[in-house]
Order: structure tokens, then C-alpha cells, then sequence
């Protein structure tokens, strides 16, 4: 009984040492066992987190969004469970600037991820300023903690903003070289810097300020002269020394000083032509060895306007005498409405031009016509006007919204001489013009009235010699007379 139990002892011993050798030699096969698993490795690639929110303001409190994790394999999207699957932890996240948060994996997956979101400061309070003189005044704020710096926001009256910075450690900043009885507005925010770019605060309330008066301001009046180029002008400012000059390209836009002058006038040679400007002008005071600026003029609109004077020999006497230099002038003598119109007088681009083409090329704003004293004296008015028109459409198909002006025939001098046209025909002819320009959207100005004399006729002063041409006092005159008309029209 003994031998048979030792058997059976020996048997169960062998049938272990075998059940022990074959898992030994399966643990060989796969070296970390049967049902190992390893744990899924998280990157930005696989993994992504979204947070609830972004930005915050910052008010003392910790900062915490919600953070929602999402792993993709192989093309499927799996969120995973906040407590189990990762764990979140956050980092300077009750400061003004740039928090982390930490996402550390666990369960199957391993490895951490971080993202980030950002503190804005706290609105900038305490706004107020003092100080305040003819030229500068301080504006003082509640310094902040843990900014970068401060952006002053800065506005003169019917101006465009300045921004201005000032340090991290300022609570205060002081305004120079102002216009005096001028209002300004000053805001301020502070700033925080994350990752080379600027995070603000939100504004402070604006204060308004204004700055003492030591000098009155100009009243300006603007136009584009005959040559082309805006002009201002005012009269004398009390206790003035001198008048700057502003521009800008849009009426609340950014001006900028463009010329100084003792002058009561100004004339912008540098505009470019066609467009329109906007101009301001302030007084300039000497004060106790100091400059001191007027509060700015009302805002002058003009447009350099690319203006022609074209005519017969009479207005070639204008540009002979050098009267007026530097217009632009399309003139001969001998000249009339259809030879203006059909006869090839200049050159465009190196061919035969017309005038009426040789204006054209000129690309005008405005135009300013004189034609008939070869003319009126044998021909009728429809003949004269029939090529007026003729060329008025061409120009005005040519440069769309240009301004025509129309001249009238000046006076002569009564004379034998029949090629000289008389003052009934003339003033006939003139009548005639007038309602010709009313009828073809062009208008009309009678320069006239300071050249005759009681009988309507030229005065003797201005007489060129030959009854008709002008003498150089009588371009004199017509030149005053113009700009007289461009300045209020």
C-alpha cells in the first residue's frame, strides 16, 4: 500500500516538474508574459486638449477651465475621462500673463501634455490729470502689478489717436509741446507680454483736459489756385510770430506739419496733383523765450486741382508777360474755337496733336476757356459755338467731373479796324456764351467790369495798342480777377 501511494506521489511530482518546464519554455516564447499590455504613449499628435476658456481677466483668483482630452487612433477619436484616464494640474494661473495647464495620463495611457491660456490685466483705474499750462499737462494713473508696460491712448480734438507707451514701473506721464486752448482725451490700459505679443487690459475711463490760451487761432480759407496748388490763407493773428502748417489725407485723420511761414498765406507745391487734402494752420507765440501753438484752424478741404488756361492771343500775352509762370497754358495767337478743335498746332507724344488734344493730355481738373476775339468779328455765334462744343465734349469725355470754366470776350477800343470785333457784337457774342456754358453744364465768369469805361469800351490804361491786346498791366488785372473767382467758387 505504502509502494502504491509512492508511486502515485512520484507521479504527480513528474506531472508538475513538466506542467513547471513547459511554462518556463512558453515564457521564453513572449518574454513579458501572456495579456501584458503596454501603456499608449500620448503626444500632440495623437492627443489633443480644448479648453473651455481661453483668456480671463485677471481679479485675484485662481483661474481654472475645464480641460476636455481627446486621443485619435487610427482615425477615431476617443475622449477620454477626466479622474481615470489623466489628471490636470495648473500652473500661474492667478497672475496677469501666460498660465499652464498640465494634463499628466494614466490608466493604459502615459506621458503629459501641456496647454495654455492667458490673463489679461485688470482695467487700468485712477485716471486723472494735472498740471496743465499753455503747451503741456501730466496724466496720472494706479500703477499695476505684474505688466509689462502701459499704452496711453492720446487724441487732440477732431484729430486721429496717438498711442504712446510708457514703462512698467510709471503711474504717470506728462504731455509736451501741445497747442494751447486745445482739448485732449487720455485713456490708459495696461499690458501684459506673452510669447512676443501683447495682451491689454481694458481701458481706463477717458479724461478730458485742456490746455491754457496764450494765442488765438486762424481762420483759414482754402482753394486751389490758378497754377494748381492748394493756398491758404488768413488773416494776422495777434501776438502771432509765425503760422504752421498741417495736412492730412482724410478730414479726422492723422495731420502733419508741412511748412512754416511769417507769410499770411501758404501754398502746398508739394501736393500731388488730383488729389484732395485737408489742411489746418496754427498761430505760433514767442512767450518768454518759449513757442507756443495756437489751438488748430477749422479743418480746409482742397483738391489740387491740374488747371489750363486756354485762349487766344490775349491770354498768350498772359503767359508772354510772365505774368502768371508757373500755370499751364495752351495758347496762340490766331487761335479760334474750330482751329483749336481741328488744327494740329502741337505735339502729344512726339505726333501732331490738336489743341483740344493737346489738353486732354494734360489731364485737367479744371479748365479755363477763352476764345472769340478772331472769331466775333465775321463769324456768327452758332459758328463760333458749334466747335466750342465740339471740344468741351471731347474734354469732358476725356476727364470725367473736370470744371470748364468759360471767358467772355473782353473789351476793345472802338477802331476802323475790321478784324477787331465791336463792343455790340462783342457783347453779343457774349450773351450768347453765357447761356451756352448754363446749357453745357460749364461755367461762367465775366472778369470784365474793371477793363471798360463808362461806355463799355476798354480804358485807354490797359489799351495794348492796337484796341484789342493787353498790355502787361492789363495781365496784371486779369490774373487778380481770377483769383478772386477760384478763391469763392
Amino acid at each position: 500500500m505504502k509502494k502504491n501511494f509512492s508511486v502515485f506521489i512520484s507521479i504527480i511530482l513528474s506531472l508538475l516538474v513538466f506542467v513547471a518546464g513547459f511554462a518556463a519554455f512558453a515564457q521564453e516564447l513572449s518574454p513579458k508574459g501572456e495579456g501584458h499590455i503596454d501603456p499608449i504613449l500620448v503626444n500632440a499628435q495623437n492627443t489633443a486638449i480644448a479648453l473651455d476658456k481661453t483668456s480671463y481677466v485677471f481679479d485675484g483668483k485662481e483661474k481654472c477651465p475645464k480641460a476636455t482630452v481627446t486621443y485619435t487612433e487610427e482615425g477615431k477619436k476617443n475622449v477620454l475621462e477626466n479622474g481615470i484616464d489623466y489628471y490636470v494640474t495648473y500652473q500661474n494661473n492667478t497672475a496677469p500673463g501666460k498660465a499652464t495647464v498640465v494634463v499628466t495620463f494614466g490608466n493604459k495611457y502615459s506621458g503629459t501634455l501641456n496647454s495654455y491660456f492667458t490673463i489679461a490685466p485688470a482695467k487700468t483705474v485712477g485716471i486723472k490729470a494735472d498740471s496743465r499750462t499753455y503747451s503741456s499737462f501730466r496724466a496720472l494713473w494706479t500703477k499695476q502689478s505684474g505688466v509689462s508696460g502701459y499704452e496711453i491712448k492720446f487724441t487732440a480734438s477732431g484729430e486721429a489717436a496717438k498711442n504712446i507707451d510708457a514703462a512698467a514701473s510709471a503711474n504717470s506721464y506728462i504731455f509736451r509741446s501741445l497747442s494751447s486752448d486745445t482739448i485732449y482725451s487720455v485713456a490708459v490700459r495696461s499690458y501684459v507680454t506673452v510669447d512676443s505679443k501683447r495682451v491689454y487690459g481694458a481701458y481706463s475711463d477717458i479724461v478730458k483736459v485742456a490746455t491754457k490760451k496764450i494765442v488765438g487761432s486762424p481762420k483759414v480759407n482754402g482753394y486751389c489756385s490758378l497754377t494748381s496748388r492748394p493756398t491758404l490763407e488768413w488773416k494776422k493773428v495777434k501776438k502771432a510770430k509765425k503760422y504752421v502748417i498741417y495736412r492730412s489725407t482724410s478730414k479726422n485723420g492723422e495731420y502733419k506739419k508741412i511748412g512754416t511761414t511769417k507769410a499770411l498765406s501758404f501754398a502746398d507745391k508739394k501736393a500731388k496733383m488730383h488729389k484732395t487734402y485737408y489742411y489746418k494752420v496754427k498761430a505760433l507765440r514767442r512767450y518768454r523765450k518759449k513757442n507756443y501753438l495756437s489751438k488748430a484752424s477749422e479743418a480746409v478741404k482742397v483738391k489740387a486741382l491740374k488747371t489750363v488756361l486756354v485762349g487766344d492771343s490775349v491770354l498768350e500775352s498772359v503767359q508772354a508777360y510772365k505774368t502768371l509762370p508757373a500755370a499751364t497754358y495752351v495758347v496762340k495767337i490766331g487761335m479760334g474755337t474750330y482751329t483749336f478743335y481741328s488744327s494740329y498746332y502741337y505735339k502729344v507724344g512726339g505726333k501732331p496733336a490738336t489743341g483740344c488734344e493737346k489738353v486732354i493730355s494734360c489731364k485737367p481738373d479744371r479748365v479755363i476757356m477763352m476764345f472769340g476775339m478772331n472769331e466775333t468779328a465775321y463769324k456768327g455765334n452758332s459758328g463760333i459755338l458749334e466747335y466750342y462744343k465740339y471740344a468741351i465734349d471731347d474734354i469732358k469725355a476725356a476727364r470725367k467731373g473736370v470744371e470748364i470754366i468759360l471767358l467772355p470776350v473782353s473789351p476793345t477800343k472802338p477802331t476802323s479796324d475790321k478784324s477787331i470785333p465791336k463792343k455790340k457784337r462783342i457783347n453779343s457774342f457774349n450773351k450768347a456764351l453765357k447761356k451756352f456754358a448754363k446749357q453745357n453744364g460749364c461755367k461762367y465768369y465775366d472778369f470784365t467790369g474793371p477793363f471798360k469805361d463808362k461806355n463799355g469800351n476798354l480804358l485807354n490804361k490797359y489799351d495794348g495798342g492796337d484796341g484789342c491786346h493787353w498790355k502787361p498791366s492789363s495781365c496784371k488785372l486779369f490774373i487778380e480777377q481770377m483769383k478772386k473767382y477760384v478763391k469763392n467758387n
